[in-house]
């Protein structure tokens, strides 16, 4: 029992972490060394975590990355389905990260792993590894994701105490030195803010007037 215990906290401690630049974001709470830390360690309990982690941790991804999906069943008629639809998801990316499961080697997770960075469910890339250190110190890079897991993956190879944890020092190649200065059009742009609710928007009386509003007036 206490095995299992253990690897469902880990798995969510892991899901967690993974997820939580979304929310930081969402709360306007966005810290750059939190979402470095936060990241990097996600990353390094991917490839240590307990095989049945893997599996609790794919499935809380799912549900925190994709729960809003279902929402719009809502407005079709079928609310029932919401909850499927996001359960789905949870199913969907734990057979995502299903290769993990089957080693406990963290060099091998962390080849799978950034070879799952390429796989687009569906082909759509619905989940971007990379996108965990949008908001970082970290570069968004392929190479930099090889690099850092090569970095947190090589110390379990390392049987000399000593130098354990110098592979470590390949972290400084993945920082972001030269961040991009994103620079604004000189264009003058008003956001529009409507009124429509959603409850009366998917309704078939708002179709018509919707869709003549949308495409035929000037």
């Amino acid at each position: 029992m206490n095995n299992i215990i253990k690897a469902i906290f880990l798995g969510l401690l892991t899901a967690l972490f993974f997820s939580a630049f979304i929310y930081l974001e969402h709360f306007e709470l966005t810290n750059k060394l939190l979402n470095t830390l936060l990241g990097v360690t996600s990353l390094a309990l991917f490839l240590y975590i307990p095989k049945k982690s893997i599996l609790v941790a794919g499935f809380s991804i799912g549900i925190l990355w994709f729960y809003w999906i279902g929402y719009s069943f809502e407005y079709q008629g079928v609310g029932y389905m919401t909850p499927i639809i996001t359960l789905a998801f949870g199913f969907i990316y734990l057979l995502f990260f299903l290769p993990l499961y089957f080693t406990n080697k963290a060099y091998i997770r962390a080849i799978l792993l950034f070879a799952l960075s390429f796989i687009e469910p569906f082909d759509w890339n619905w989940l971007q590894i990379e996108l965990i250190f949008v908001e970082s110190y970290i570069g968004i890079f392929k190479y930099q994701l090889f690099l850092l897991l090569l970095a947190l993956s090589l110390p379990q190879l390392v049987e000399d105490n000593k130098y354990k944890f110098l592979p470590l020092v390949l972290l400084l190649a993945t920082f972001n030195y030269s961040p991009l200065v994103q620079k604004l059009p000189p264009l003058k742009i008003k956001l529009i803010t409507t009124d429509i609710k959603q409850e009366y928007k998917w309704t078939r009386e708002a179709l018509k007037p919707t869709i003549r509003d949308d495409f035929l007036t000037n």
